[in-house]
């Protein structure tokens, strides 16, 4: 034939090829949905939001700009404005950029929208000038918060579904770049909330003079209760170092943390001896050494 005159021979395959595996694959649909749909109407702003270079802020910086007069919060929602956008395009890029298998699970979709939502409402947010303007942004800001919620959760499920059918597939450096942006953007955003309702001993959401032996206490006595009622027997913890010591910091953040670090000495400590066959009133249980 021809090369102005087609064969209509591809077409009728291809039709038949779609009748086929829509019959016999009951994912077809989510596929053949996810291959046609096209990017978002904002991708170049996205994307040349992307590009753009974020101002990077310490926690010494950040407690100095929280103050709760009406100018340092409007400084505060303009300087968010103009900085969120850049955070969350990269987040969308970044997803954007993973196997396709990954995206079209329906939890790790679910966090897709919910930062393209973020990103359209803060991006065409109108600029902030007076009070008012603030008073609606700090509203925006509080649902978005509340959007992103369960992203934690999603990315946990998502991740396993995919690991359990693609268990090779690598993902721990957008894992990595996801939750260490996702901690950053909430502190941001947290602190911008706080800062309208002042608390003694805060800056927002830092604590000043946080005593991390108090945290640890806490936690380790929940944790011997825990593990006490799992097993039969504990661990004593012992503190060493400075236990005096005191820190400017947010405290959610570092209980998060102790809480995983201990729980795994806990288990550990106490399994490795069982596994042995000991008893635990048989043996001298080795203590949890925390150093401060």
């Amino acid at each position: 034939l021809p090369i102005s005159t087609p064969s209509p021979l591809p077409i009728a395959i291809l039709r038949i090829d779609l009748s086929l595996l829509w019959l016999y694959s009951p994912h077809f649909a989510v596929f053949f949905k996810m291959c046609w749909t096209s990017l978002p109407r904002n991708f170049h702003r996205i994307r040349k939001a992307a590009s753009k270079t974020n101002s990077l802020i310490s926690i010494g910086e950040l407690m100095q700009r929280t103050k709760p007069d009406a100018a340092s919060r409007i400084a505060t929602a303009q300087w968010l404005r103009q900085q969120m956008p850049i955070r969350i395009a990269r987040r969308i890029e970044d997803m954007f950029q993973l196997p396709h298998v990954f995206i079209i699970n329906p939890h790790i979709s679910k966090v897709l929208d919910a930062y393209l939502e973020t990103f359209q409402v803060i991006d065409t947010c109108p600029e902030i000038r007076t009070e008012a303007d603030e008073a609606n942004f700090v509203n925006l800001i509080q649902a978005q918060l509340a959007q992103h919620s369960p992203g934690t959760r999603l990315i946990a499920e998502g991740y396993r579904d995919v690991r359990r059918l693609y268990p090779s597939i690598q993902l721990e450096r957008f894992l990595h770049d996801h939750f260490a942006t996702r901690i950053a953007i909430r502190i941001l955003m947290d602190n911008y909330v706080e800062m309208r309702t002042p608390r003694a001993g805060y800056l927002g959401v830092v604590c000043q003079g946080m005593r991390p032996l108090d945290i640890v206490k806490e936690i380790a006595g929940e944790l011997s209760d825990l593990t006490q009622s799992l097993y039969g027997c504990a661990p004593e913890v012992e503190y060493r170092g400075n236990p005096d010591c005191v820190l400017d910091y947010i405290p959610r953040h570092v209980k998060y943390m102790v809480r995983e670090l201990l729980k795994n000495a806990f288990r550990a400590t106490v399994e490795r001896h069982l596994s042995r066959g000991e008893d635990c009133k048989d043996f001298d249980m080795p203590k949890v050494a925390v150093e401060l």
